[in-house]
């Protein structure tokens, strides 16, 4: 969560991500992660990467000119791109809570 707890990164199996989670149907959840917005907005791709870069302070500008300049297709196919490649870059980033597998 941010300093100003306006922003949580929550797993659909968190307890207190149930209510939201409960409501996205599972071929969407599988899709794309989710951005649900105080209101109760749900947004995915494009518009979610924009929403939490206009939720942290120091990116709130960069957001604004996507926004702006309605860069959000732009933002959908970065955002679907880094999920295909997410499996093989992975290899790079290892989870530290892993046990590590020697060669």
């Amino acid at each position: 969560m941010d300093r100003k707890e306006r922003l949580a990164l929550l797993s659909r199996d968190d307890e207190a991500a149930a209510p939201y989670a409960s409501r996205i149907p599972e071929l969407e959840v599988q899709e794309s992660w989710q951005l649900i917005e105080p209101t109760g907005v749900r947004l995915m791709h494009g518009p979610a990467g924009i929403g939490v870069l206009e939720y942290i302070p120091a990116t709130r500008w960069l957001g604004w000119v996507l926004r702006k300049l309605r860069l959000t297709p732009f933002v959908t196919a970065i955002n679907r791109f880094l999920d295909r490649i997410r499996k093989p870059l992975g290899r790079f980033f290892p989870n530290p809570q892993l046990p590590r597998r020697w060669p």
